[in-house]
């Protein structure tokens, strides 16, 4: 290899490194990045903490049954009767959402305090200040009995109203110091972890890229030692040996016998062999030497199969030939009794060439013969059909009739 090729090579690896280098630190900066924005108290969640406290102080909760309790107060002091039933209407879905709220926190892990705070204490409450409204309120407005704040009916039930809906408020002040409790041990927790993680991140980013460092040295040595030289080099040979051009030398380092650079140096050795006795035979060949053959016991693999079939094909034009030359001779001393053997495929033509050979040369035989019979006897009318015969074959017959009638006419 020379220097400039080694040049190249460190250069393109240390192109390899900078990239993989620059790439992990891009990656590690950006995760850090994301954590920062995403972590506990960071601008992000505090905004998101906003949103959240901005909806929880514009809707009522519907696990907090203070909407109930103000819109059942509106249902008593209501005249309406329109108004009353829409009131009713409220308070069945208030109602229905509290209990599909509390079916949804019954499912959580909340803890044993916080869920008998908030599940068991605030809602036994819940459900009778719901019981009192459905089964006394809201049939008493029904009956149009509740129009004024005087009505016996609403007077012994108000207490009662009030009674459960301040039990319910004192559970629910008493979850608020529970909750926040428990979301401040989170947040700590949360923070603890994300600066692990962090930690764990810098230290699998710095592990990282040393490994990838070491293994993109490892690996380039291997695959260099592999292809015997540079990448590059050895891309450029294998594409002008897959285009037919196998004369470049090809320069090996000392002691290499295993690499891609070593087998191509083989192959070319092998096919330049395989060519040059490809040459010695045409060249014989068009000198007159057919029975020249490629030295097949030389070449391994493939290479020797095809000069086994390339002599086969040169033995199969030599068999034909000599044949072909066997039964011409045969014709040409008058002997027609031999026939052309069948030939397959296109050499079906020469089959066909030397019959017709043949039936020409004993068709103007059998001319003659007839001829030459019919003139033994004396008679001199017969004459040979020219009309079927082409070139010298008819110029024979014609002659033959004109001195015929020559005889004939003596």
């Amino acid at each position: 290899m020379t220097l400039l090729h080694s040049l190249k090579l460190t250069h393109r690896f240390a192109l390899l490194i900078a990239a993989f280098t620059l790439g992990f630190v891009i990656y590690g900066s950006w995760s850090f990045k994301v954590l920062d924005e995403l972590k506990i108290n960071s601008a992000l969640y505090q905004r998101i903490v906003l949103g959240k406290d901005l909806v929880a102080d514009i809707l009522p909760p519907p696990e907090y049954i203070i909407e109930s309790y103000l819109v059942t107060m509106q249902l008593i002091n209501e005249v309406d009767s329109r108004e009353k039933n829409n009131k009713i209407e409220q308070l069945k879905r208030l109602k229905d959402d509290y209990e599909k709220r509390h079916a949804f926190w019954l499912k959580q892990n909340l803890g044993s305090e916080l869920k008998s705070a908030f599940l068991e204490q605030a809602h036994a409450p819940a459900m009778d200040f719901y019981e009192t409204v459905f089964k006394n309120v809201i049939p008493a407005v029904q009956k149009n009995e509740a129009n004024t704040l005087n009505n016996d009916a609403l007077n012994l039930v108000l207490p009662q109203i009030k009674s459960a809906y301040d039990a319910h408020r004192k559970a629910i002040d008493n979850v608020i110091p529970l909750i926040e409790q428990r979301n401040k041990t989170d947040e700590n927790l949360a923070e603890e972890r994300i600066y692990s993680a962090s930690m764990v991140l810098l230290a699998v980013l710095i592990l990282t890229l040393s490994v990838g460092v070491l293994l993109g040295v490892i690996i380039t040595r291997g695959v260099i030692k592999q292809l015997g030289g540079d990448p590059a080099d050895v891309a450029a040979t294998v594409k002008k040996f897959s285009k037919g051009d196998f004369s470049d030398e090809l320069v090996l380092k000392t002691g290499d016998k295993s690499s891609l650079l070593y087998d191509l140096k083989k192959m070319q050795k092998i096919i330049n062999s395989f060519v040059t006795a490809h040459n010695i035979v045409a060249k014989a060949h068009a000198d007159g030497m057919i029975s020249e053959l490629i030295w097949a016991d030389k070449f391994p693999g493939s290479f020797g199969r095809m000069a086994l079939e390339i002599n086969e094909v040169v033995g199969t034009h030599i068999a034909v030939n000599k044949h072909i030359i066997e039964v011409i001779s045969q014709y040409a001393k008058g002997d027609f009794s031999q026939d052309i053997d069948r030939l397959p495929g296109e050499n079906a033509e020469i089959t066909e060439a030397i019959d017709k050979v043949k039936k020409a040369l004993t068709s103007i035989s059998n001319e003659i013969s007839m001829l030459s019979m019919a003139t033994a006897i004396g008679d001199f009318s017969k004459r040979g059909n020219d009309t079927q015969f082409e070139y010298i074959f008819r110029d024979i017959i014609v002659d033959i009739n004109t001195l015929i009638q020559t005889c004939d006419t003596g």
